[in-house]
């Protein structure tokens, strides 16, 4: 066996590819090289390697010479191209550079791409070729499992029941998966714009995801379809921004079965509140008339008997008001196409006797809702936000402005106060969740406006249909 790091002949060439080939210096540099280099007659067939050739296909030296190249090619097509096209090529053109497909000695399949030369010995009649051969199975490999991880990524990614978006950094969509097609124009056109309307909303989780590098979700309604839009940014090691992955759900099923429990909850609280008002309520105001009746009937105004008869009749008021008092927190709408009205005056009655501060309700029209459901969760979005703008504005006046414009219903609160940024927005606390959630039960639209000289809800719904 020869010397580890020297070149593998036969002793028929050897001298040749010693003396008449190789100088000394670059001799060395071919016999150490990490790289593999072989060295071939015209007829393919091996003459000389060096040591990296031999150990990256597993063979020793006398395995392998006066072998054709062909006999370590891995397919019958790869060897009749070479015998064809590649080596002829590489004879007539003096270089080629190619890619094989070679077989180890245990089998294995080792890719290369082999930078090729042609020339003559010293004889100047006898051609040889020689070349490198560049090992790249690692990355071949490599790629291939990326291709399989891909393929099946984006087999998985078309089966399951999300619509999944991918967009770069600039906010351009890049690519969808089959379910998403009907929903690509909803935030992110096929024109590469961020948004498919004239103006971005609060609701866009890509826009969102943009601006402050943080995962976003929110709920929006589209041809009668409520859909959950969640975007989620990916980073780099060094944390900068690589794309955004955005996943729609439609949820109409899931929140019909939530309007449906919302309704026959209302409708057992009403029953309840009837129950109790038609039952125990009776009860309570007959005991209110006879105390009453008992109190006047007692001459002696000074005596324990009128004492006693006092105390009766003003337990007996106290239990009735009480009693009234659980009804309404039962079912703080009534029951009426009116009912909304009815209740936002009430609340902001309750609001000016707990709070020094100005409150108002203002409702120009005769405004009739018949669903009962878009009533209670209006009434809600209204107090959650005049409880939100009395405790956290900083403000001293708060007006409910409830109007109507053809089928369209708008509730709007508006206060004096400080106002809060965008951002504080997007960070705020369960209140504006809340009335975001309400907004998505009823198919409504909800926005809000704030800046230093205060902030306003609105909340516009569509009578008879979902607002746009």
């Amino acid at each position: 066996m020869e010397k580890a790091g020297s070149p593998m002949m036969n002793d028929k060439t050897s001298t040749l590819i010693n003396e008449d080939i190789l100088e000394d210096n670059f001799k060395y540099l071919l016999q150490n090289i990490p790289i593999a280099y072989i060295v071939m007659d015209e007829l393919s067939q091996f003459i000389g390697f060096n040591q990296a050739f031999l150990e990256m296909l597993g063979y020793s030296a006398d395995e392998l010479l006066g072998k054709p190249f062909h006999y370590l090619l891995n397919d019958k097509s790869e060897i009749e191209n070479h015998l064809k096209t590649t080596f002829p090529r590489l004879m007539q053109d003096g270089f080629h550079t190619a890619i094989f497909s070679l077989r180890s000695k245990n089998n294995n399949v080792v890719h290369v791409k082999a930078h090729g030369f042609f020339g003559y010995l010293s004889d100047k009649k006898t051609k040889i070729a020689h070349g490198f051969l560049e090992n790249f199975t690692a990355e071949h490999d490599a790629s291939l499992a990326k291709l399989k991880l891909e393929r099946e990524s984006k087999n998985v990614l078309d089966v399951i029941s999300e619509h999944v978006m991918y967009f770069s950094p600039n906010g351009n969509l890049e690519w969808s998966n089959n379910l998403s097609a009907p929903f690509s124009n909803l935030y992110c056109s096929r024109e590469k714009k961020i948004c498919g309307y004239e103006q971005h909303c609060l609701k866009c989780p890509v826009k969102y995801v943009l601006e402050f590098k943080k995962p976003f979700s929110t709920e929006v309604s589209v041809n009668k379809s409520v859909l959950q839009i969640s975007a989620y940014p990916v980073f780099e090691k060094n944390d900068n921004l690589i794309s955004i992955v955005q996943i729609v759900r439609d949820i109409s099923e899931r929140r019909n079965l939530e309007n449906f429990v919302v309704r026959e909850c209302n409708i057992e609280r009403l029953n309840v509140g009837r129950d109790i008002h038609d039952g125990l309520g009776q009860e309570l105001v007959s005991l209110n008339l006879l105390s009453r009746t008992l109190l006047n009937k007692v001459i002696d105004k000074n005596s324990a008997v009128y004492d006693l008869a006092a105390k009766i009749e003003e337990n007996a008021r106290r239990a009735t008001s009480l009693l009234h008092s659980t009804i309404q927190g039962l079912s703080q709408v009534p029951d009426s196409p009116d009912g909304l009205k009815i209740a936002l005056s009430n609340l902001v009655e309750s609001i000016s006797i707990a709070y020094t501060k100005s409150c108002a309700f203002i409702c120009r029209h005769n405004i009739e809702i018949d669903d009962y459901l878009i009533s209670t969760n209006l009434y809600y979005i209204a107090s959650e936000s005049l409880t939100n703008a009395l405790k956290h504005s900083n403000c001293d006046e708060v007006v409910i402005l409830l109007e109507q414009e053809g089928k369209i219903v708008t509730l709007s609160i508006k206060d004096n106060g400080t106002g809060f940024s965008s951002a504080e927005h997007r960070r705020s606390g369960n209140g504006l969740k809340i009335m975001q959630y309400r907004a998505s039960i009823i198919n409504a639209n909800i926005s809000v406006e704030s800046d230093s000289n205060g902030t306003t809800i609105t909340c516009k719904q569509m009578l008879g249909g979902q607002y746009e």
